[in-house]
């Protein structure tokens, strides 16, 4: 395994997210890397693989967190607002699929699985049409969560 990552000085509690292949795309790594120094060890931010080809930091917004999550694509069907964590969206919403997810503040991870596991997407604030919008490649969803920058 040849990952390494180097956070030189303080980075002012700043959030990675870190991506599979090239151009943002494939699987995604959140790392909170507010401490200074070295990242060479995947089972420090939860890497399943051995490769990271793209980074970029995630933009912090300081609106109030709030996301709409949508039944079916194109924001319709039965929406779903969430303004905090949820770690099982299908206990606390009846909810286990959201083909569409409008973010009106705040910067969100959507997981796959309950209680904050499995394969996860950081979404900021913008409109997502459709799963594929945000690098999903079916709608299901398990818990949400707020990214905090302070």
């Amino acid at each position: 395994m040849n990952i390494f990552t180097k956070v030189p000085g303080p980075a002012q509690q700043t959030r990675w997210v870190g991506y599979e292949h090239e151009h943002f795309r494939g699987r995604q790594y959140l790392w909170d890397m507010s401490d200074r120094g070295e990242y060479n060890c995947t089972d420090r931010w939860c890497g399943q693989g051995d490769r990271i080809s793209s980074v970029r930091s995630v933009k912090p917004d300081k609106n109030p967190p709030r996301a709409q999550l949508f039944e079916r694509q194109g924001f319709s069907g039965r929406k779903t607002e969430l303004q905090d964590d949820i770690p099982n969206l299908m206990t606390r919403y009846n909810l286990n699929r959201a083909s569409s997810v409008r973010v009106l503040g705040g910067a969100w991870v959507i997981y796959q699985e309950t209680n904050y596991r499995g394969p996860h997407y950081v979404l900021e604030k913008k409109d997502y049409n459709n799963f594929s919008d945000w690098g999903a490649q079916n709608s299901i969803v398990g818990s949400m969560r707020r990214i905090r920058f302070s």
